[in-house]
């Protein structure tokens, strides 16, 4: 291990330390290199995201575990120092199902998915989906796309937003356009929350 990343932070508990790594994770100022063409914007991938935290992990005496089951997968930091010092964020799981894919390749998407949003959970990292998906576009009356996106969270349960979303090759609604995402709202309205 090199000394720019020795710490002596072992005295430190497992909460201090893991808001040290986001203070720090923050003042990186990570580009985004995943582009969501459809839709005009940027957002971060797990390659923005795990080598710069892996060197803050270990630079301040912190590990990650991730765990899937049927129901959830789970995200649990550990304070190398002291290992009865754990947190642990989770998530619903859920499957993505990419067009043209076979179930290896979506177990992989759904791996790489849930380990971002995991991460970006755990250490703050915030994306700007709504508003990256609905800025900048002509001709679109941002409020209402954001009503829209509203209208749908309320009237559809988690599988069928995630289905839209896999449907869409995007990682949540919000990356959906204000086209798409007004489409499905008159759908709605029209005949009920199918998709």
């Amino acid at each position: 291990m090199s000394n720019q990343l020795a710490t002596t932070s072992s005295n430190l508990n497992i909460h201090v330390k893991i808001q040290l790594c986001r203070v720090e994770l923050q003042s990186m100022n990570l580009k985004k290199s995943g582009q969501n063409k459809y839709a005009g914007f940027n957002y971060y991938t797990l390659e923005d995201i795990a080598p710069p935290l892996n060197i803050l992990l270990l630079k301040y005496g912190l590990t990650s575990n991730i765990s899937f089951d049927n129901e959830k997968a789970i995200l649990t930091i550990i304070n190398t120092d002291n290992l009865a010092e754990q947190v642990s964020f989770d998530v619903p799981m859920r499957e993505a199902e990419q067009k043209s894919c076979n179930k290896v390749q979506n177990l992989g998407a759904t791996i790489t998915y849930i380990r971002r949003y995991l991460y970006l959970i755990a250490f703050d990292i915030v994306e700007y989906d709504t508003f990256d998906a609905i800025s900048g576009k002509p001709n679109n009356n941002n409020n209402n796309a954001s009503q829209e996106l509203d209208f749908l969270r309320q009237k559809l349960t988690a599988e069928q937003i995630a289905i839209i979303a896999n449907k869409n090759k995007v990682n949540d609604i919000s990356e959906l356009s204000p086209e798409i995402i007004s489409a499905y709202a008159r759908k709605i309205k029209n005949k009920g929350p199918s998709n």
